[in-house]
């Protein structure tokens, strides 16, 4: 969350909690639809899917950054979180 300026954190935050509350409410109506194992699991999984686009625009954390030897793009992040 520190690579988010202020006022974009609590959309970020929200967002990252989409797929889980969105397999929750699919959850009953999948597994009703389908009575195999399988298939239920596997159309619920699809639904996460559309949020893997957004791990291009994530920054690293600063701290795993730092932990392999990223020490100028770990302050880049720092100083974008800043502003």
């Amino acid at each position: 969350m520190e690579c988010f300026q202020r006022r974009h954190r609590s959309t970020a935050g929200i967002t990252i909690f989409l797929p889980w509350i969105f397999g929750l409410i699919l959850i009953g109506g999948v597994f009703k639809l389908f009575l195999n194992w399988f298939w239920s699991l596997f159309f619920i999984s699809l639904s996460h899917l559309i949020f893997i686009p957004l791990l291009w625009f994530i920054d690293e954390s600063p701290r795993w950054l730092i932990v392999r030897g990223h020490h100028d793009r770990a302050l880049q992040v720092l100083k974008k979180a800043a502003r």
